[in-house]
């Protein structure tokens, strides 16, 4: 609202999105991009209210600060976290629309949803679904895909790597190597630790291939297997 206020007297030289870029930051969890994580909740109703202030600013400037906060949006997009991009781009896209300055934003978001349509995280517990409170039960862990994208990203074994420990040498599509396995281990227990205590995390081997799934077209890679047990009665559901 100060900045607002202050901006039909400022030249347009000193005309910045950046309090608009930082309240949407923080609608996501975090005031700054690296901060960002799966775990913190976003609030749509933050985003909703910004857009609206952007839009309520005088004259052209309106238009004019969206343009600048969706060249921010496409532009910062590198700066965020992988598992965090489709969230922050659906949500910043939300409140720009289809502003041109947002057009190669549009199109990563529309990559990331076919993504998120041909590859699915799955876990199924390892027989009956009944355990004992505290007793140790285990869960499979698959990476379910269809054909398309198991042939076009040469499979997933390179997931059940790390590949900065290893003696290998690892084409990891130009990004710097990635312990793999140690990050999704780390990511499990984060995800699990307030119900459960990971006993332990076995991977595959990363020579394992794909296998058949029920569903025409539709292929899984094993991946891990969790050893668990619930931290209290209370707890009935993974």
């Amino acid at each position: 609202e100060l900045y607002a206020a202050e901006v039909p007297k400022l030249p347009e030289t000193e005309h910045k999105s950046e309090a608009y870029e930082i309240w949407f930051y923080a609608s996501l969890g975090a005031a700054d991009l690296a901060g960002l994580k799966t775990e913190l909740p976003d609030d749509p109703r933050q985003q909703a209210q910004i857009r609206a202030a952007i839009l309520a600013l005088p004259g052209e400037a309106a238009e004019k600060h969206m343009g600048r906060f969706a060249n921010a949006l496409q532009t910062r997009v590198q700066s965020v976290k992988p598992e965090l991009k489709h969230r922050y781009l659906k949500a910043g896209l939300a409140m720009v629309g289809d502003h041109k300055a947002a057009r190669d934003a549009t199109k990563l978001f529309e990559y990331y949803g076919d993504l998120v349509r041909e590859i699915r995280l799955t876990a199924r517990v390892d027989g009956p679904t009944v355990v004992g409170s505290g007793k140790p039960f285990g869960v499979f862990v698959d990476i379910r895909h269809t054909k398309e994208i198991d042939r076009e990203s040469g499979g997933f074994s390179k997931y059940l790597q790390n590949q900065n420990s290893s003696r290998g040498w690892y084409w990891n599509f130009g990004r710097p190597p990635l312990d793999y396995r140690d990050r999704f281990e780390e990511v499990a227990r984060e995800a699990l630790r307030d119900r459960f205590d990971v006993l332990s995390v076995v991977f595959h081997s990363d020579k394992i291939q794909s296998r058949g799934d029920p569903e025409p077209g539709w292929r899984v890679t094993p991946y891990a297997y969790l050893l668990i047990k619930t931290k209290g009665p209370e707890v009935d559901a993974i």
